[in-house]
């Protein structure tokens, strides 16, 4: 089974789990996230980055709105090159808390 972990901030609560689907060598286990420290065994990393930031005139109350937009279309066209890497998951772990899962079905 090919598994795709969405998390910005690395392995965070994922990480437990990525670890025990990655012993199985029947499975392809990939992490998309923006950072590049740390690593598990068997786990891919993929390395994305939200490079827009909060507009300075955006409304305050659309601040975190805004954010997460744009960190769902950084891990779409993660996906996007993922896809073109002959990486298709079967299945997506996301925190759909920071937006990376707005674009992902």
């Amino acid at each position: 089974m090919r598994i795709l972990f969405l998390h910005p901030k690395s392995f965070s609560q994922f990480s437990h789990l990525a670890k025990a689907l990655a012993q199985d060598d029947t499975n392809q286990v990939v992490f998309g996230t923006q950072r590049t420290a740390g690593k598990l065994p068997k786990v891919s990393k993929a390395i994305y980055s939200a490079v827009k930031t909060v507009g300075a005139k955006t409304h305050y109350y659309l601040h975190n709105l805004e954010r997460d937009v744009h960190e769902g279309q950084a891990v779409y066209h993660l996906c996007t090159r993922l896809k073109s890497e002959g990486f298709v998951p079967d299945v997506v772990y996301g925190h759909s808390g920071w937006g990376s899962t707005l674009y992902i079905k």
